[in-house]
């Protein structure tokens, strides 16, 4: 029988924890950040559809620019 410890590693949310901790321990940029944030929502059915993530997806994108705009004073 396996321990506590090794059962709870071989969950998908251990791989998708350790996934999302290598990932950030790479200094990752804000933009990055959050679309690994919108890439495992989706994945995980979090805007239950679709539409909604699509609509998400856009929102995120444009707060990305709005976000470069403030930040260089031009349009991206």
């Amino acid at each position: 029988m396996l321990d506590y410890k090794t059962r709870i590693r071989r969950r998908v949310s251990y791989e998708r924890w350790t996934n999302i901790i290598s990932y950030l321990l790479d200094h990752p940029s804000v933009d990055d950040v959050c679309r690994l944030i919108h890439s495992t929502m989706d994945d995980l059915r979090g805007y239950r559809s679709d539409q909604a993530s699509c609509w998400s997806k856009e929102s995120l994108d444009l707060v990305l620019a709005d976000l470069h705009l403030n930040e260089t004073g031009k349009d991206i």
